[in-house]
């Protein structure tokens, strides 16, 4: 009786910690549109009007279940995209990361430490700090740090961990002593590459550490087996963002 009860107990603590790490929706009609809303998201390098769509099916979602994590999380996710691919006013832009960052939020006094709470919040603070400059917006980079490092801890099998592991690399490469740690942001950035040869992003990001450590044969190496790369993970940021940027990169530091 004793085995059985305790079976069953870990049966249900692995359910519970599933359910836990992405705060997947259940609900068969808010899943269906938060399932449509992504099949748009990923349409974005065609015509960035399908954001535009993905937030109204978002917004629907939330309508029938403000209280679902993951519908919060994904409007964090798609405000995001808004924010840092369509051209618009600074102010406009700020607000909408602002916007993204409180569904981040919602998302995770809802299910406290769901990793697409955690990535979104994180990845949010750490643009929203990249485009001020990190020395005026140390606030938001630390609390990038808590959100990504906690991400990788608890779910290190996660594909967003994968990518928080970029957005290290990036942040300890680019804040001012003592916060910097070259070390670090080298072994998170060739971590994130290593565990994802085909994510651009990682490519970009790791390659830029390169940069700040004057190893430019091998931000050359990476930035050209980036292009390289015919299938990447995700075919709507390595078009509108990653491919454009290795190139404006190996054009820098073509002399270097």
């Amino acid at each position: 009786m004793f085995r059985l009860i305790t079976v069953v107990f870990t049966v249900l603590v692995l359910a519970v910690s599933c359910t836990t790490v992405m705060a997947e929706e259940t609900n068969p009609e808010v899943r269906a549109l938060l399932d449509q809303g992504w099949e748009h998201v990923k349409l974005m390098h065609i015509d960035l009007g399908n954001l535009d769509k993905a937030e109204a099916l978002f917004a629907k979602a939330l309508e029938l279940k403000p209280d679902s994590a993951e519908a919060n999380w994904r409007m964090a996710e798609v405000l995001f995209k808004i924010a840092d691919n369509k051209p618009m006013e600074e102010d406009q832009t700020t607000a909408t990361f602002v916007k993204g960052l409180d569904y981040a939020g919602k998302s995770l006094e809802l299910e406290p430490d769901n990793a697409g709470g955690l990535f979104w919040s994180g990845c949010i603070n750490g643009q929203m700090a990249r485009r001020v400059g990190v020395l005026k917006a140390l606030g938001k980079v630390k609390a990038a740090k808590k959100d990504l490092h906690t991400l990788v801890e608890k779910y290190p099998d996660h594909r967003y961990a994968t990518i928080s592991y970029a957005i290290l690399g990036a942040i300890y490469s680019s804040t001012p002593w003592p916060m910097k740690d070259m070390d670090k942001a080298l072994e998170y950035g060739q971590t994130a590459v290593k565990r994802d040869p085909k994510l651009s992003f990682a490519s970009v990001e790791l390659a830029m550490v390169y940069i700040k450590d004057d190893q430019y044969d091998k931000a050359r190496a990476e930035l050209n087996r980036c292009l390289e790369v015919k299938d990447p993970t995700y075919i709507w940021d390595s078009t509108l963002k990653n491919w454009p940027k290795a190139k404006e990169l190996l054009e820098e530091i073509k002399d270097k």
